[in-house]
């Protein structure tokens, strides 16, 4: 369960900056290696069951609504567990 919060937490962390890049039309800008990631990720999101689509995106509406210092402190609490796996 902890494995599966983590990658939704990444999944959907991975596709905040692909879709404001997206919005603002900075693709011809991005480099190779990012519009690889931003591609994978999306090739992901396309891939997963629906229901996991719809947890997802409740879990980032979860997110969203969270005050500024809780969001702050998930992404430093993601940011130490990469970190500790050597990512």
């Amino acid at each position: 369960m902890l494995k599966r919060t983590v990658v939704a937490w990444s999944l959907a962390i991975a596709l905040v900056p692909a879709m404001s890049w997206a919005k603002d039309d900075k693709w011809g800008s991005l480099s190779q290696r990012e519009k690889e990631r931003i591609l994978q990720n999306y090739q992901r999101w396309n891939a997963m069951p629906d229901k996991d689509k719809e947890q997802l995106k409740e879990k980032w509406n979860q997110y969203q609504n969270l005050p500024p210092d809780q969001r702050d402190q998930i992404k430093q609490d993601y940011e130490n567990q990469r970190r500790r796996r050597g990512r």
